[in-house]
């Protein structure tokens, strides 16, 4: 890391500082200027006194301001979580069978008015669950699978026992129809 980049953040507040003093110091001194020049004291009393009032009244507006938008924030919040409180829904009507969609919400009594039949229809939800699982096209379940068959020992005598045991079976069948 070179000596630059050591230095960055102290000259990234070093430019934030000057950037904010130069205006306040030029208002400043507008200000003592013109008092002075009206003969109420001398400049550099009412430069220090303008200076202050600056920096108390940024800190104000600053004060201020953060808390306006922290309710501005809170409020939005507050909408976004109230319109996704609701989720749409077609649902049958109990009377005449006909499709309706309307919004219901989780954790309140939720009812509907049929469009085609005016009947209030009440709402009740039920969830329930159930285990999740993986596809057996999974490579990992595939390969569990493939490896546990490797593993296995194939008995060839018992295939082989199997195999001769048909053949004496299709032995005996050919000579008895002879």
């Amino acid at each position: 890391m070179n000596l630059k980049e050591k230095l960055k953040p102290a000259l990234d507040v070093l430019t934030i500082l000057i950037f904010s003093a130069v205006p306040t110091c030029i208002v400043s001194s507008i200000f003592a200027g013109g008092i002075t020049l009206l003969g109420f004291g001398n400049f550099w009393g009412w430069f220090y006194l303008v200076t202050a009032i600056q920096a108390i009244l940024g800190w104000l507006v600053n004060v201020v301001s953060s808390k306006v938008l922290g309710v501005r924030m809170l409020e939005a919040q507050a909408q976004a979580l109230l319109a996704n409180a609701y989720q749409n829904a077609e649902l049958n009507c109990s009377y005449c069978n006909v499709r309706n969609t309307t919004r219901l919400a989780i954790g309140k009594e939720n009812s509907f008015k049929c469009a085609a039949c005016n009947s209030v229809n009440a709402v009740h939800i039920q969830f329930t669950t159930a285990r999740s699982t993986e596809p057996l096209t999974s490579d990992k379940v595939l390969k569990d699978i493939f490896d546990k068959i490797a593993d296995e020992p194939i008995d060839t005598t018992t295939k082989q026992n199997a195999i001769n045991t048909s053949k004496i079976e299709v032995d005996k069948s050919t000579k008895q129809e002879s």
